[in-house]
């Protein structure tokens, strides 16, 4: 059977229309003006809005940063519990990769990925949350597919807690070095598609019986 996780996430998507709207508005902002340069008022005319309506669902500029980061990484727990499983881990684990590579790729992440390590020194508590929330429930998915894997053959026996964390590590670094050509010649001429392929081949060639 695939693989069918039933602690459900804290953090989830904002569904209705006005503070979708708003989220959106503000993230939008504070990508062209950073955090600091971003005004509520800038972020209530992006949206079509009044500034007083800002505050009907969030209490301040920073309460609104705070929701960005956690709505974006929201979607991305999402996008992981809608995959379906299969009776194959091999299969599930590649589906896990390329899911969780196109939200690495997404310029939403890389948004958030810049004003968070710009931030983060002033929001303390968004790094804590982000690993109970949404490191600690994601590599645990991975492990159960792992743990699946090495019961049935797939994969090799082997500490699969620590495999779990070294292919979080992989993508997320591959991910971001993909959004830095610049700065890593050796990606150059590699599509971003080649370089997910790379990533899953050496990951699945290190597990195999």
């Amino acid at each position: 059977m695939g693989e069918t996780p039933t602690d459900q996430p804290r953090w989830r998507r904002t569904p209705e229309e006005r503070p979708r709207q708003i989220l959106d508005a503000a993230l939008a902002v504070f990508n062209e003006q950073g955090l600091a340069g971003a005004r509520l008022d800038d972020i209530a005319e992006r949206a079509g809005i009044s500034k007083g309506t800002i505050y009907l669902y969030f209490a301040s500029k920073d309460d609104l940063f705070r929701e960005v980061v956690r709505d974006t990484f929201a979607s991305l727990l999402e996008n992981v519990a809608g995959l379906s499983g299969t009776a194959k881990a091999r299969a599930d684990l590649i589906a896990f990769c390329r899911s969780y590579w196109s939200f690495l790729r997404s310029p939403r992440f890389e948004t958030v990925y810049r004003l968070v390590n710009a931030e983060i020194h002033a929001f303390p508590e968004l790094f804590h949350e982000y690993s109970t929330e949404v490191r600690e429930p994601m590599r645990a998915r991975v492990q159960r597919i792992l743990e699946r894997g090495s019961k049935s053959g797939e994969f090799s026996k082997g500490n699969n807690l620590v495999r779990a964390r070294m292919l979080l590590a992989l993508l997320w670094q591959h991910g971001i070095w993909c959004a830095r050509r610049e700065h890593n010649p050796d990606l150059k001429g590699r599509s971003e598609s080649a370089v997910l392929d790379e990533v899953i081949t050496f990951f699945l060639e290190a597990v195999e019986p």
